[in-house]
């Protein structure tokens, strides 16, 4: 039970951005700043990476695979919320969830190495 807590506040904050950021990016379109799918991979990235930091500080050791595992975790509820939209999985989706597991884990390595001791 004690390891499930270091992934409660990544999850929230993964939770709230995939609320916000979508509102983010229709704001920019209604004022007619095109947003481009670059931006995405970039928010989606940087978004894992600080959630990769944050679940590697609290990691006792092997900080990569509690960044593998939230990435996992994270990725399941972008499949989930894609099939619930009747989004088609293809090659490009396949290949932004590999970019977010592979930030993920740098990120949980980054953070278990800034540990305080």
């Amino acid at each position: 039970m004690n390891h499930l807590y270091k992934y409660i506040k990544p999850m929230l904050i993964f939770i709230s951005s995939i609320i916000i950021i979508p509102i983010l990016l229709t704001i920019f379109n209604l004022f007619k700043l095109r947003t481009n799918k670059v931006i995405v991979i970039i928010f989606g990235s940087i978004l894992m990476l600080i959630l990769g930091f944050l679940t590697g500080k609290k990691s006792q050791s092997k900080g990569y695979l509690s960044g593998l595992l939230l990435s996992v975790i994270c990725i399941f509820i972008l499949l989930i919320l894609s099939l619930l939209f009747n989004s088609k999985i293809n090659i490009n989706s396949f290949i932004y969830y590999i970019i977010l597991i592979i930030s993920s884990i740098l990120g949980s390595m980054i953070g278990i190495n800034k540990k305080k001791k």
